[in-house]
């Protein structure tokens, strides 16, 4: 199955399995980064999401996707100052972002 349905589909495990291979052959990719991030998240483990998205954001820092989804995992986490930070970089950027605004309000 491919990633993206699995991610879907709710299948974590199997979704983190095939993130880590990616990883393994391209550790510095920060799209590869991110997805094992998005998985974390889905699998209720926030400070590894935080850590994945991190890496992601040190390597595309102008990625607002990324740096969201930073903020999202640093309040879940319990680090509403972080996740502060770093949502009111992506609402100063881009106001349109409904998710960002929604996560900011919520912290």
């Amino acid at each position: 199955m491919r990633l993206g349905a699995l991610l879907r589909s709710g299948e974590v495990g199997a979704a983190l399995s095939q993130i880590g291979d990616l990883l393994a052959r391209h550790p510095d990719d920060e799209h590869c980064l991110h997805l094992m991030g998005v998985a974390q998240l889905q699998a209720n483990r926030p400070a590894a999401a935080a850590r994945a998205f991190s890496a992601a954001v040190e390597r595309l820092p102008e990625d607002l996707v990324f740096r969201a989804n930073l903020g999202l995992a640093l309040w879940r986490s319990g680090d509403p100052a972080g996740a502060r930070i770093q949502l009111e970089q992506v609402v100063n950027a881009l106001p349109g972002l409904a998710s960002a605004v929604l996560n900011l309000a919520n912290v």
